[in-house]
C-alpha cells in the first residue's frame, strides 16, 4: 500500500483482522484504512469583509499569531476567491504556512492580519468622537471655545479608532463622547485629554472648567495606520 503524499497519519479506521472492502469507485460503502495528513505546509482561510475585499492581492502581506504558540508569523496571501459569499459579503481568501518541522498542527486557531494601506499623513479618530449616521460628524471647539458641527469624510475603520480623510485637520480640538449633551454655538470649558489611540486609553487627567459644560476633548492625531 502507497500513500499518494507524504503526511502524518491521523487517524486509523481498521485494526488487525478486519476485512476491507476493495476500495473502487462502485464501493460506495468501503471503509478507508487510515486518515493522512499533509502537514508540512498548512493552509488559512478566512473569510474578508466586503469592504476589504479589494485590498486583497496575490502576494500581499499578512501577519499570521497562533493562539497556542505565541509566535507570529509574517506570511503572503496566495490566493482568495474573487467572489462574495451571498450570505456573508465576505471573500474567502487563503494564506499558505510553512510547518516541515510539523511544531504547528492542523485546526489550531490563528489571528490574522492584514495591512490595507499606509498612510504617514493620516489623520486619526478616536471612535467615541465621530457620531455616526447618513452623514457623520464630530463637534469642534473653536478658538472662541464654540462648539462647532463639521461633517467628516470616514476612511479605514481600527478596533478604536477612523481615519478621517476629510472634516478635521491636525491640532483641532474634538470633543469625545456625549456629543448630544452639546449644540453648535453652545460656549465651553473644555478638559484637554490626551489619548493612546492604539488602545484608546486616556493618558492624562484633565483639569475640569467651572462653567459653560465640560466636555473631553482630544487634539486630531497624524501618523501610520
Amino acid at each position: 500500500m502507497r500513500a499518494p503524499f507524504d503526511g502524518v497519519i491521523t487517524f486509523r479506521y481498521a485494526d488487525t483482522g478486519a476485512l476491507i472492502a476493495a476500495g473502487t469507485d462502485e464501493s460506495t460503502n468501503a471503509m478507508p484504512i487510515v486518515r493522512l495528513a499533509q502537514s508540512g505546509l498548512l493552509r488559512l482561510r478566512m473569510p474578508v469583509p466586503e469592504s476589504d475585499a479589494d485590498y486583497m492581492r496575490i502576494g500581499g502581506p499578512a501577519v499570521v499569531r497562533v493562539q497556542a504558540t505565541g509566535e507570529r508569523i509574517n506570511a503572503k496571501i496566495v490566493r482568495f476567491t474573487r467572489s462574495m459569499d451571498r450570505s456573508t459579503r465576505t471573500m474567502l481568501t487563503e494564506v499558505d504556512i510553512p510547518n516541515k518541522d510539523l511544531h504547528l498542527a492542523p485546526g489550531m486557531y490563528a489571528d490574522t492580519t492584514f495591512p490595507l494601506q499606509r498612510d504617514g499623513k493620516a489623520m486619526m479618530l478616536p471612535i467615541d468622537a465621530i457620531v455616526e449616521g447618513d452623514q457623520p460628524y464630530v463637534l469642534i471647539v473653536d478658538d472662541t471655545n464654540q462648539v462647532v458641527k463639521s461633517p467628516v469624510v470616514l476612511g479605514i475603520q481600527g478596533p478604536n479608532f477612523y481615519q478621517v480623510i476629510r472634516g478635521v485637520k491636525v491640532g483641532d480640538r474634538v470633543i469625545v463622547g456625549n456629543q448630544s449633551d452639546y449644540q453648535p454655538g453652545q460656549v465651553v470649558s473644555p478638559s484637554p485629554v490626551d489619548m493612546d489611540l492604539t488602545a484608546f486609553r486616556q493618558t492624562s487627567t484633565p483639569n475640569r472648567g467651572a462653567t459653560g459644560g465640560e466636555p473631553e476633548k482630544t487634539q486630531v492625531q497624524g501618523g501610520r495606520k
